[in-house]
């Protein structure tokens, strides 16, 4: 797993939102968890880590799909996409719709062709 999202084998909540250059309101609006209840450090609720987690996880899979390249990663999450409403992967993410986003990434994964050994 990339050391840019994940410690210890672990997603990493401060890594994934520092990726993403979330502030805590970004982070309140995208995992449905109120502003006040958003912390990073060992007061995290179990519910925002799990969501930051699946977030941390699409981040993972893009990464993976560019071959670790942050900068072709972060232009991806980035960019306005018309496949997704003409909102950037990161914009859906801000505003809640990261299942969504997952699920472009899934089935943009699945039709990669196999990589050829």
């Amino acid at each position: 797993m990339p050391d840019v999202l994940f410690s210890d084998g672990l997603a990493d909540p401060h890594k994934t939102v520092t990726f993403l250059q979330f502030n805590k309101g970004d982070v309140a609006t995208a995992t449905g968890v109120p502003r006040r209840m958003v912390h990073l450090d060992a007061r995290i609720t179990e519910e925002l880590r799990a969501r930051l987690t699946e977030i941390a996880t699409i981040c993972a899979l893009v990464l993976e799909h560019f071959d670790g390249d942050l900068n072709k990663t972060h232009l991806w999450f980035t960019t306005r996409n018309p496949l997704l409403g003409n909102l950037s992967p990161r914009e859906m993410i801000r505003f809640g719709l990261y299942r969504k986003v997952l699920r472009f990434v899934q089935e943009a994964r699945g039709q990669e062709p196999p990589s050829v050994s």
